[in-house]
Parts: structure tokens; sequence; C-alpha cells
């Protein structure tokens, strides 16, 4: 495993000067962007380099071998392609078409159950790619009927309807993956949570740079966490995939998401 840090930052000719000395690949323009390894003898000094006060963004996560990724019994699914919005999307209208809200908390945003299809604006434009998240929306997949048959249904996944926003119609490109299981994480312990002062569910801040917490024992190949993650008003469950699904998804060249080994069940060899 490494750690990768990614920086935007707005452009500064000092630090770009800087950067060039060091040797460090970068995208220039308005907005400069460079990517470097923790273990990169040269991440310390850039990281020197970097002012506080200088508009950007510094992302953390982390980079796993195909030894990692094939030795875990389960892996976090992660979407890479966050494609349009559940609709009506004004004036956050979608929750109550697609949602039961009667155990929702608007604080922590926990509670809400699906109870109707979701809407989109129009049928994705798929591309090269052929699974997707909604914006907002970040325990729930779609994907091509086609990939669902191929990749999913095998393993007993069903799938949900997707409805055009205006006229309800079922759109025939898309389908929603249907996780009925939940099921708790282990080693959690230390990670930064928040118990809401309305509802009192707790909520784990997002994990990011390191393994997963492994699921409890599950025949599920592909299910939701029982614990919530997430910051402010937004939280979803992680959502989590078998060894199995995840070498049938690379098989079949599935793409859209990336993957992360979860921790502690590891298999040898």
């Amino acid at each position: 495993m490494k750690i990768i840090h990614r920086l935007a930052f707005r452009y500064d000719s000092k630090i770009k000067e800087a950067v060039t000395e060091l040797g460090i690949p970068f995208k220039d323009g308005f907005i400069c962007v460079c990517k470097i390894a923790e273990n990169d003898i040269r991440w310390s000094q850039l990281n020197e380099l970097i002012n506080p006060n200088n508009e950007g963004t510094h992302i953390v996560y982390a980079e796993f071998t195909a030894k990692e990724l094939g030795a875990a019994n389960y892996l976090e699914i992660a979407s890479k392609w966050h494609h349009g919005y559940p609709e009506p999307s004004d004036g956050n209208e979608y929750r109550e078409l697609t949602y039961n809200l009667d155990e929702y908390c608007s604080k922590c945003g926990s509670g809400k159950r699906q109870k109707a299809p979701f809407r989109f604006k129009k049928s994705p434009v798929w591309g090269q790619k052929n699974i997707l998240q909604l914006n907002w929306i970040f325990d729930e997949y779609f994907v091509k009927p086609e990939i669902w048959q191929a990749v999913f249904e095998p393993f007993g996944i069903g799938c949900r309807p997707v409805v055009l926003d205006k006229s309800g119609r079922e759109l025939d490109s898309v389908v929603q993956l249907e996780l009925t299981e939940q099921v708790e994480l282990n080693d959690l312990d230390g990670a930064p949570f928040n118990t809401c002062d309305v509802c009192g569910r707790s909520k784990y801040l997002p994990l990011t740079g390191r393994f997963m917490p492994a699921p409890a024992i599950t025949n599920a190949a592909m299910f939701r966490s029982n614990q919530y993650f997430g910051s402010g008003a937004s939280a979803w469950r992680m959502v989590i995939v078998s060894q199995e699904l995840f070498a049938k998804a690379q098989n079949a060249n599935l793409k859209g998401v990336s993957y992360v080994p979860c921790l502690s069940r590891i298999r040898e060899g």
C-alpha cells in the first residue's frame, strides 16, 4: 500500500518553480495539480512549500498492489464517476419522492429508506464506463442492464428500475443494484465519529488512506455496512463486495469504480 497526496493549488510561480526543481510531474494551469507518494523523499520538501492560505485541495488516498487486492476476502467498492443528480434536485425534492423519511434526521442525514425508483434527468451517457453513482447518493450503484445480468445477477443481486423525472418512464439503459443486506464492520476502534444531538445516531468520518474495516461473516456478495459514514448532513453506508464478485467485475472490465481491501480477514499466500 502506498499513501498518495494529490495537491491542487492556485497558480503560484514560486511553488511552480520549486516543484519543477524537485522534478515532480504536475499539470500546469490556473490550477496546478500534482500527485506524489508519501514515501517519496521529495514529499517532505513539497509539503513545506504549500502555503495553507493558498486556495486549493489536498486529497490523501491509498493505492494498493494487485496482490493486496487479490488477497482480501472483502473490498470496499468506491465510485470514480459521479454522474448527474437524483431528481428533482431543486430543493432536495427527490428525498420525499424517493425515500421513506419516517426515521430520517435532517441534522445528520441518517435514517432514510428507499421507497420508490430513483429519477434521472436523462439517460446516462455511458461512454467507456458502465457503473456510476449519482452525486449526493454515496451508497447506491447504477449499471447498464447487461452488466447487471453478466456480473451481479449470478451472485443473487437484484435490480430496481430507474425512471425519467418528468415522465416517470422507465429507462432501458440503466438499472439500480438492489442491496438488501447490512453487515456490522469490525476494527473501527479509534476511528473518529460523531453522535448526532438530535437523533442520537453515531456516524463515522470518512476513512481514507488505509485498509478498510473487516465485515462480520456473511454469505452476501455485495452489501452495506450497518454503520453510517459521512460529515455534516451527509450520511451513507459503506458498500462492500466479496473477493469473488471483485474478480468477476475485473474480468468483465467494470469501469467507473475503484476498490480498497478490507482489513483483518486476509487470505494467506
